[in-house]
């Protein structure tokens, strides 16, 4: 029987693997206290694409707080506009647990 740590790293693992497989763009996201970070990566996740987070200045000057709602939303638009300057469309999400809800928030920018 696997504990619940052991089940969510292999959900998360599967979920990678099948980025993989479809050769699709990652779209990664870590948030911290103060802050979020969003970064499209390859496939393999072997090289950083597109990044945005509520460090940059222009972002930075528009919001209240780092790392609520409204910067989630804020780096969703950020993130999604440097996609698709890039040529990146519809990058898939990597996250698992309890980080499910924040990127899903970023995700859901018309890509």
């Amino acid at each position: 029987m696997q504990d619940n740590k052991e089940a969510r790293q292999r959900r998360a693992r599967q979920t990678r693997i099948r980025i993989r497989q479809q050769d699709a763009k990652r779209l990664t996201v870590y948030r911290t206290n103060s802050h979020i970070y969003a970064q499209i990566t390859t496939a393999r996740g072997d090289r950083v694409l597109v990044t945005a987070s509520t460090l940059e200045k222009d972002v930075r000057a528009t919001l209240k707080s780092g790392a609520n709602r409204g910067a989630a939303e804020a780096i969703g638009k950020r993130i999604a506009e440097k996609a698709k300057a890039a040529g990146i469309s519809s990058p898939r999400s990597a996250a698992t647990g309890c980080a499910r809800r924040w990127s899903q928030s970023i995700a859901s920018r018309k890509w």
